[in-house]
């Protein structure tokens, strides 16, 4: 059901912002959004770097090191216990791996044992025509 308004909430923005990018893209960025955010959220941290993690990306950490930057990220944030969509961006360049093509951010207000946090992941086109996971970023939300 989250899953499905957020697709519906990413389609009318989308809908207000012509020509950003073809509708093809605009609907595989979104769905890879949704299963990166799963693998994430479920701690499939296997299956986001050997599927979903873009080449840029894994070229600048090693796996063993992404996994433990995960897996403390999870246990220092505890569980989620809600998230709403805030907005989705189309960008030129990706600011982490510098990634210049099509370029999707898509944003999260969380809530978590610890705290509100603003999310964004970033995505990436890559040759292969698939979206995959190039940044993710995270702030405590202002009081």
């Amino acid at each position: 059901m989250k899953v499905a308004l957020l697709h519906l909430l990413l389609c009318v923005m989308l809908a207000l912002i012509p020509g950003l990018s073809s509708a093809a893209d605009e609907d595989e960025a979104t769905k890879a959004a949704n299963e990166i955010i799963t693998s994430i959220r479920d701690k499939n941290f296997e299956k986001l770097w050997n599927l979903q993690m873009s080449d840029g990306l894994k070229s600048q950490v090693t796996k063993d090191l992404f996994f433990t930057r995960q897996r403390e990220r999870s246990h220092q944030l505890g569980v989620i216990s809600n998230s709403v969509f805030i907005g989705m961006e189309r960008l030129q360049t990706d600011r982490l791996t510098g990634f210049e093509g099509v370029v999707f951010a898509f944003k999260c207000r969380s809530s978590y044992t610890t705290g509100i946090f603003y999310e964004e992941i970033v995505i990436v086109k890559e040759k292969d025509g698939k979206f995959r996971l190039s940044g993710q970023y995270m702030a405590p939300w202002p009081e």
